[in-house]
């Protein structure tokens, strides 16, 4: 999916996936595959897939990361508690709660980076 260069640039490299950039200084590509091996959260699984997300385009600030999630069989308080988790996949690296916000409604977890991992949400 191409990037462009500019303010509040937004993309979509998969169909679960959305990523909103604050400011893109220079113009690329983004990605977001579905990964089947990546460490296990100490918590438990990941309600669905599991997103490796890369960019070449430059950018500053953060980037807003939208996975969609099936809510199906949740209630709405189960729904609230699912939280966005980042790994970067090196040695000694953790499940780290980026987490911005949950709708609810539509089925969607927000997440806040500064730069692109893993994925999931759980």
């Amino acid at each position: 999916m191409d990037v462009l260069a500019g303010e509040e640039v937004k993309a979509r490299p998969h169909s679960k996936v959305g990523l909103k950039f604050n400011r893109v200084v220079k113009a690329g590509k983004a990605t977001a595959l579905s990964v089947s091996v990546y460490p296990p959260h100490p918590e438990g699984k990941f309600l669905g897939e599991v997103f490796d997300i890369t960019a070449t385009a430059e950018f500053s600030g953060v980037v807003t990361v939208e996975l969609s999630f099936d809510g199906e069989g949740l209630t709405e308080a189960q729904k609230k508690k699912l939280r966005v988790y980042r790994n970067d996949l090196k040695k000694y690296s953790v499940w780290e709660d980026v987490t911005f916000s949950i709708d609810t409604k539509n089925n969607i977890a927000y997440g806040v980076t500064d730069h692109f991992s893993v994925f999931g949400v759980r």
